[in-house]
């Protein structure tokens, strides 16, 4: 199956010919890069960041409370440096490999503080409809689909 889909793949950027501009692909695209009309352009942090990390990473915010600290799942977590009652941004990267999550946490376009934490018991939680909240846990034990369910048929969360 793989060969095939590799032989595939082949035919189709390199033999081809497009309905729409009557030419082949791999050709129409190395003629585009290297007059520079491609969409393609070098990745470049956008400031203040300073890592890869910082900009493909889960994100949420925290309020620093009276012992600037922040709570984050069940983690307390000094921050430093940040005035009382400041919002934080916080990136959450997580390592599966090490089974860590590394936690920086931003403020006023630096990083304030970095902390790397054991990955079980770290969920995130989407609600994109107004009745329906699913968790998804990230590396830990995976959601009980099953019960899931039940908790629909029971009226708890409405399936849309």
């Amino acid at each position: 199956m793989r060969s095939f889909l590799k032989s595939e793949v082949q035919r189709y950027n390199s033999h081809q010919v497009r309905s729409t501009t009557r030419k082949i692909r791999n050709i129409r695209f190395v003629k585009v890069w290297k007059e520079g009309n491609s969409l393609f352009r070098k990745f470049a942090l956008p400031k203040p960041y300073t890592s890869p990390q910082d900009v493909f990473c889960l994100r949420t915010t925290r309020i620093v409370n009276g012992y600037r600290r922040i709570s984050l799942y069940n983690h307390t977590i000094d921050v430093p440096n940040v005035p009382l009652r400041e919002d934080v941004e916080v990136h959450l990267i997580p390592d599966e490999p090490m089974q860590l999550m590394h936690i920086r946490v931003w403020w006023d376009e630096s990083m304030v503080h970095a902390v790397s934490l054991p990955l079980l018991g770290f969920s995130v939680q989407f609600s994109g409809f107004p009745y329906m909240t699913c968790l998804f846990l990230i590396f830990g034990s995976f959601y009980n689909w099953d019960l899931y369910k039940k908790s629909i048929d029971r009226g708890l969360y409405r399936a849309y």
